[in-house]
């Protein structure tokens, strides 16, 4: 059985994301503060009381397991460096215990080389930094972490999100193709979960955005790093293509292969 551990558990995402995990058949782990404000039970969910910030709880929750999923970020009173600092600690967990698959949740003012800012983007950004510029300074510092490793990680880059019943599709493109700046958490969680397995997001900077009547709402917003020595990737720029389904939710597979890509 597939073991995932999530940090973040007990947040308006992650908590969407664990129980969709747990109907998906996984066996998942919750790092927690306080495990009254979890919102499920089940015989496959192991609560391991802790911080993020806490070395021993995070190795507890790393070893062993098949990917992680870190799904916290900053709240009020949280420290300015929370997510860099708890991003390196889980990093050098999972490298001391063999673990290669990581997904992490960040804002989609989180900047990328290929991306194509239109005017809500731009002013979004211009707000994020000049009124919460260390959460945009966070951002940056886990994904440096990120890229500094050798695991195969992708970053999904949530827009505003909303708590209005998920609609269950979406296109992929870069930030500013085509895409708006809010989606539901419920569409959010479904595309995490999928990210477990799924590789098609890890050669490059992408958006996801779901197709409304009248708009294309961007869904999730994902990085990730160049591989080892491997083919360039092909991948277009993802400005246009069919609707898609999201991806199976992975069931039992314990694959761990990285993608043999660099950047186009």
């Amino acid at each position: 059985m597939t073991v995932i551990s999530i940090f973040g558990a007990t947040g308006r995402t992650g908590s969407r994301v664990l129980i969709r995990a747990l109907d998906a058949g996984l066996e998942v782990r919750a790092l927690v503060r306080d495990p009254g404000k979890l919102t499920t039970s089940s015989p496959r969910l192991t609560v391991i009381r802790g911080d993020v910030l806490d070395d021993a709880a995070v190795d507890r929750m790393v070893r062993g397991s098949d990917a992680v999923l870190s799904l916290f970020g900053q709240v009020k009173g949280s420290p300015h460096t929370l997510q860099t600092k708890g991003t390196a600690l889980i990093v050098a967990a999972m490298e001391r215990h063999g673990v290669t698959r990581v997904v992490t949740l960040s804002g989609g003012g989180l900047p990328a080389p290929s991306d194509r800012p239109g005017v809500p983007d731009t002013v979004i950004r211009f707000l994020l930094k000049t009124l919460a510029g260390h959460v945009l300074a966070d951002a940056k510092g886990h994904l440096a972490v990120l890229e500094s490793s050798g695991l195969d990680w992708t970053v999904v880059r949530g827009p505003r999100l909303t708590d209005k019943p998920g609609r269950g599709s979406y296109r992929v493109g870069w930030v500013g193709v085509n895409a708006s700046t809010q989606i539901s958490r419920d569409d959010l969680a479904d595309f995490i979960l999928t990210q477990i397995d799924d590789r098609t997001y890890t050669p490059s900077c992408r958006t996801c955005r779901q197709r409304t009547p009248d708009r294309s709402v961007s869904v999730a917003r994902f990085l990730s790093p160049p591989a080892g020595p491997g083919p360039r990737s092909s991948t277009p720029a993802m400005s246009a293509g069919p609707l898609r389904r999201p991806s199976p939710i992975p069931g039992t597979s314990k694959r761990r292969t990285r993608c043999q890509v660099h950047r186009a």
